[in-house]
């Protein structure tokens, strides 16, 4: 896939090689749970925005519901949207418009369950104090998600910038606390305006910060060449399966722990006399989008298995996840060339 970024290819997750978007998402995070912990309530301006388009009438009501609802579920995708979506991303126009027709059906389908049966509504709770507690509970998977990404940023910047993004975070996070503990309606007008300009101050000190620990990253060196493995193993006569994920990339993780580390794919790995070699795309790297969109893939997961002999063409696994199955068959398939 080439998009607009001068002319470069890149592919579907590309914007979490990104230390300042992953930053920012990763502040987000922090900022949005303190919200829900109480510490500070998110003006009531920026929901009325939401709220008014929603609650238009006719088709215009209607699409924008749908566009909040799609704008509230978009954390929850991963890890089965993100390769349903790369798959789309690399079929013709009609496949692609069918494709995301059926994730639109899906998402509308509880709207539609409940209209067709009002009935199942007496399931649904009255609204009482179990609100809040259900608010400040949710605040818990924000700071799960905020720990991820902070995992992902350990990769893309070296130890001081690492530290001086979770700076970033803390310095936000004071801004929260001094908007939430001052500037209520408990408080004069005097007290509120001086709240918010610290808050203000304090929240651009966080981004200058932030921005400054993005710029460190690691050396590269500390980067495996990928390739000179590939080729090097083959030279000695070895098969290669070649692992292409990221940290950023939940999907990946999940084969890794489920599929790709276990004891019985490690022992076929050893017996067959196959090489496992690991091709990061955490960060930027021209090499792995080349061979990605040389497959016709636009992301990671992605799954090779080179044969030792160095013109041979390399086995595609299934793209997304991936079982013990496939890859026991990706061996076979090479046994019998």
């Amino acid at each position: 896939m080439r998009a607009a970024t001068g002319g470069a290819d890149v592919g579907w997750g590309f914007q979490m090689q990104e230390p300042l978007f992953v930053l920012g998402l990763l502040i987000v995070m922090v900022v949005v749970a303190l919200s829900l912990f109480g510490v500070f309530e998110i003006g009531t301006g920026l929901t009325n925005v939401g709220g008014d388009l929603a609650n238009k009438e006719g088709y215009s009501g209607s699409f924008w519901s749908g566009a909040l609802a799609v704008l509230m579920a978009t954390p929850c995708t991963a890890p089965l949207m993100a390769p349903a979506l790369a798959f789309a991303l690399a079929q013709p126009p009609l496949i692609m418009f069918l494709i995301f027709s059926c994730l639109g059906l899906g998402l509308a389908s509880p709207y539609f369950i409940f209209a067709a049966f009002p009935k199942l509504l007496d399931v649904i709770p009255p609204p009482g104090g179990w609100m809040e507690t259900f608010k400040q509970v949710m605040g818990f998977p924000m700071l799960a998600v905020a720990i991820w990404l902070a995992s992902v940023l350990a990769k893309q910047l070296n130890s001081e910038g690492f530290q001086l993004a979770l700076g970033a975070a803390l310095v936000f996070a004071i801004a929260a606390w001094l908007l939430g503990r001052y500037g209520g309606f408990d408080k004069s007008a005097g007290t509120r305006k001086k709240a918010k300009l610290a808050a203000v101050a304090v929240a651009v000190a966080g981004l200058v910060i932030g921005y400054f620990s993005t710029q460190q990253r690691p050396s590269a060196e500390a980067n495996i060449d990928f390739v000179a493995a590939i080729e090097k193993n083959r030279k000695e006569g070895k098969a290669v399966f070649v692992d292409f994920t990221a940290t950023w990339c939940i999907t990946c993780q999940v084969n890794k722990r489920t599929t790709l580390k276990t004891e019985k794919v490690q022992q076929a790995f050893a017996k067959n006399d196959i090489a496992f070699v690991t091709a990061d795309w955490t960060n930027e790297d021209p090499r792995i989008t080349a061979i990605l969109k040389e497959h016709n893939q636009v992301g990671v997961p992605f799954y090779l298995l080179y044969p030792a002999d160095p013109a041979g063409e390399p086995i595609e696994l299934n793209a997304g996840p991936i079982t013990t199955g496939d890859v026991f068959k990706a061996i076979e398939t090479l046994q019998t060339r």
